[in-house]
């Protein structure tokens, strides 16, 4: 039944290709069987949300919506995949993420914050 529960959930978290959400839902943070995320070409407003607490995700996807913040500290080490793009992040934002990152000690995966760094 856990296996079923991880893939209803990632299935409910994709909201791809221009559904015009404006939030995330409530529970994206804490769930620990959560191993994919991707909310990317939305519009979607506000801070990216934290995430430190979702221990199997490996993809998250926010790109292209309007985000200018992160609320989290940290990021799992199991996080491989990591895209941002084309958002309204303010330099000391970004350096927060790359801050995030780094504490996790992670030595290899994709971070993409290009094209909306302001």
């Amino acid at each position: 039944h856990k296996i079923l529960f991880t893939l209803s959930l990632a299935i409910l978290l994709k909201f791809r290709k221009f559904n015009k959400i404006t939030q995330l839902p409530s529970s994206l943070e804490g769930n620990t069987g959560l191993n994919y995320f991707d909310c990317s070409k939305n519009n979607i407003n506000g801070s990216i949300p934290n995430i430190g607490f979702n221990s199997a995700l490996t993809y998250f996807n926010c790109s292209g919506n309007n985000f200018t913040g992160f609320q989290g500290t940290s990021i799992d080490n199991n996080l491989r995949t990591f895209y941002a793009n084309n958002n309204k992040l303010y330099s000391p934002v970004v350096d927060k993420i790359l801050n995030a990152v780094d504490l996790n000690g992670s030595t290899n995966g994709i971070l993409d914050l290009s094209n909306g760094l302001l």
